[in-house]
């Protein structure tokens, strides 16, 4: 694991490929964060060789690069990891969705959004936990709408991530939904 963090100590980016191969190979949990850690120190030029290995047949794959995009602070994530939302597989989406929460770019407030309304009630969490870091009022209505959802811990990541806002409208709902009669809201 030491060469692998000497990979990405270096910045170099002939060190994306060597450590992508081994990102593929590795099984060993501790290591692949230590890979991760090492290409995200590379940046940019990691960014499209993660972004292809999205397309992976390997489940595994996709969610270590998603996961691995998300810790890289360049604009060039969001695109690759907004795709990744539409993955077939419901972890690889949460895993975009995680980490396009500590990108904070703009263009990922929509999918975000979208994927509120997704099937599989732990994206909509995720998603509702990473709208929390914008404050916008864009997020509002979607967030309010979220505290009806049928799953609780849905409800319970929309009041949260509406906690912070200062719009009289939240306050209101929350209100609402305080009072209801399902002790679940």
């Amino acid at each position: 694991w030491r060469a692998v963090t000497a990979l990405g100590n270096t910045k170099d980016p002939r060190a994306v490929e060597p450590l992508i191969a081994i990102l593929t190979k590795e099984s060993n949990f501790g290591i692949q964060k230590k890979e991760e850690d090492a290409l995200s120190k590379v940046g940019a030029p990691a960014v499209e060789p993660l972004g292809a290995l999205l397309k992976s047949p390997d489940k595994e794959f996709r969610r270590r690069a998603a996961q691995t995009l998300g810790k890289i602070k360049e604009p060039g994530v969001v695109d690759p990891l907004i795709d990744a939302m539409k993955d077939a597989d419901a972890e690889v989406r949460k895993d975009a969705i995680r980490s396009l929460k500590y990108v904070q770019d703009p263009r990922t407030v929509s999918p975000l959004i979208a994927a509120l309304q997704d099937e599989d009630k732990g994206v909509r969490e995720t998603a509702a936990d990473a709208l929390s870091s914008y404050k916008g009022p864009s997020t509002v209505e979607p967030l309010i709408a979220a505290l009806k959802d049928a799953d609780p811990g849905v409800r319970a990541h929309a009041a949260s991530a509406l906690s912070a806002s200062a719009d009289p409208r939240v306050v209101e709902s929350l209100i609402a939904v305080a009072n209801d009669s399902d002790k679940d809201r």
